[in-house]
């Protein structure tokens, strides 16, 4: 059976800020969305999640990207200048099969921001941001994420019980997803 480890690579070094437990709702700005912008949004988000950059970024530059599934919780949105900054926590874990028992390869679990544009057909993703690595990326958070997000109660960084726990269910999302893909019970 495999186990989510509450520090994936990136939190090595990075200093939890003492928060209260919040398990629910999370801060956000309103950029000003209609319904149909944000069915736009979460739509663009949901496929950005298997977009290979996106996933070699997070996971390696030889993930095996239809066997990589990520999962991911948002914690706000804002405009800035002509885009729209969506705030995440994400879990990518890559999977394959062995004597028909599904195994997880690698994986890792990032705060990510992802950056949209408007064009004619609605909101698309440009770009996404992630911290570096251990200690480096302590120094990266306040230049991607803004103070409403890294303030956050429920934000994995700055609570460890609750960090747990949106880790597990997430990493429990991809391992459901891979299921379904290799057809497996």
């Amino acid at each position: 059976m495999r186990t989510l480890s509450l520090f994936f690579q990136w939190f090595i070094g990075v200093p939890l800020l003492p928060a209260a437990l919040m398990l629910g709702g999370c801060d956000s700005r309103d950029p000003g969305l209609n319904s149909h912008s944000s069915f736009n949004i979460e739509q663009a988000t949901a496929e950005y999640m298997e977009n290979s950059r996106f996933i070699k970024d997070i996971v390696g530059v030889d993930a095996l990207v239809n066997r990589t599934f990520c999962a991911y919780q948002v914690y706000g949105m804002e405009a800035k200048k002509r885009n729209i900054h969506q705030y995440l926590w994400v879990v990518c874990h890559e999977y394959d099969v062995e004597n028909n028992q599904l195994f997880q390869k690698r994986g890792g679990s990032f705060p990510v921001a992802l950056i949209f544009n408007k064009n004619s057909q609605g909101y698309r993703i440009v770009n996404h941001t992630i911290p570096r690595q251990g200690k480096e990326g302590t120094s990266d958070l306040p230049a991607i994420f803004p103070e409403f997000i890294l303030e956050n109660s429920s934000f994995p960084l700055n609570n460890s019980a609750y960090s747990e726990y949106l880790i597990t269910r997430l990493g429990n999302d991809t391992e459901q997803a891979a299921k379904d893909y290799f057809k497996m019970e």
